[in-house]
């Protein structure tokens, strides 16, 4: 198959392509697992799986999930995604790079140029609905204000805290199945309407993530239909992000600076701990008031990050060199696979993110 760019310019790999419908009855739901496209020009395998009934999107099809084969499938397509968006984007701005950033924006504007098309044609070939449309939605209704308030940033939300290739392999619901095991990223009310229902001693942070150890799909229907009480089943684990206060399994922190009276960066590291890797993820944001309206604005960007000492007592000793980019938002990223006891990150030792932007260079640490 080749994957078309523009006109003038392909991405080309070998495909298996083969539709197979299985439907299973259980109890008065449906679950239809449609397995959509199976890619073998690199060591990766997914299926795109329709769940449920319309009372979990309100759609009136269900909702729907990538379900990798394994950690690898899943690292190994965010990285091929990566790839063919950076490779997309460099085109256009290799094109017009003589331009300032003023008139760079202005010829996006003006071709319709769209950055992230690789993500959208991937989303449109597997007929997803993913957290990536939802979070541009929510992106664009809080820049479509006089000011740009911090407080009601969409990444605020555990759901949004993902770089935008993840999110567009998360389904809107902040969902996604590796190997046996369904994951699910909770969001303020669920987050909220469990500890409504949990003992004091079994309260949940922000950023708490569902596990599904055996892939239950009626499990995470109950779940989204209002079954909250599912937590407590044998197969659910829901990570807390916390373990004690200077120790945190998840943890995200967040900066920003309008370093003009039109402009604004956003930047944050993440972390999360895994049962058997650590992610962390340095991002920063653009955007510019132009024309009465806050918008995304491309310039150059850069962004590394770096890993210390981690509660355990060991050191991860790590500095990635900079990603440095004209563009609207950029981000790093580092998985660490790892034996033993659990990483957990301590409180402004662990990870730092660092980032530069309009001719600063700054560093913001994983600090609480």
């Amino acid at each position: 198959m080749k994957f078309k760019i523009n006109n003038n310019f392909y991405l080309e790999y070998i495909g298996l392509f083969f539709v197979a419908l299985l439907f299973i009855s259980c109890n008065e739901d449906t679950i239809e697992i449609s397995r959509v496209d199976e890619v073998t020009d690199f060591p990766t395998e997914f299926e795109v799986i329709t769940y449920g009934t319309n009372n979990i999107t309100g759609r009136g099809n269900g909702a729907t999930i990538i379900a990798f084969s394994d950690q690898e499938a899943f690292d190994n397509l965010v990285i091929l995604l990566e790839n063919q968006v950076d490779t997309w984007d460099d085109i256009f701005v290799n094109q017009w790079d003589y331009l300032d950033d003023d008139a760079l924006n202005d010829k996006e504007e003006e071709l319709n140029f769209d950055s992230e098309k690789p993500l959208a044609d991937f989303e449109n070939q597997n007929g997803l609905n993913s957290l990536r449309q939802k979070y541009l939605l929510a992106e664009d209704v809080w820049l479509d204000n006089e000011e740009l308030d911090d407080i009601l940033d969409p990444e605020n939300n555990p759901l949004f805290s993902y770089d935008i290739i993840t999110m567009s392999l998360l389904n809107e619901l902040g969902e996604i199945k590796i190997g046996d095991t369904i994951y699910k990223q909770l969001n303020f009310d669920e987050i909220q309407a469990i500890n409504s229902i949990n003992s004091i001693n079994d309260q949940i942070e922000k950023g708490a993530i569902m596990e599904i150890k055996d892939g239950d799909f009626q499990t995470l229907i109950d779940f989204n239909s209002g079954d909250l009480t599912v937590v407590n089943n044998e197969n659910v684990n829901v990570n807390s992000g916390n373990t004690q206060s200077d120790c945190k399994n998840y943890k995200i922190v967040r900066g920003s600076e309008n370093y003009t009276s039109n402009k604004k960066v956003k930047l944050s590291i993440r972390y999360a701990n895994y049962a058997v890797f650590y992610k962390v993820k340095a991002k920063v944001r653009s955007y510019k008031k132009r024309r009465g309206k806050w918008k995304r604005y491309r310039t150059s960007l850069g962004v590394a990050l770096s890993t210390g000492y981690f509660c355990d007592g060991t050191a991860q000793l790590y500095t990635s060199s900079y990603k440095r980019k004209r563009r609207k938002r950029l981000s790093k990223r580092k998985t660490k696979f790892f034996s033993g006891s659990l990483k957990a990150s301590r409180d402004g030792s662990s990870v730092v993110g660092r980032y530069e932007y309009a001719g600063n260079s700054v560093s913001l640490p994983l600090a609480w």
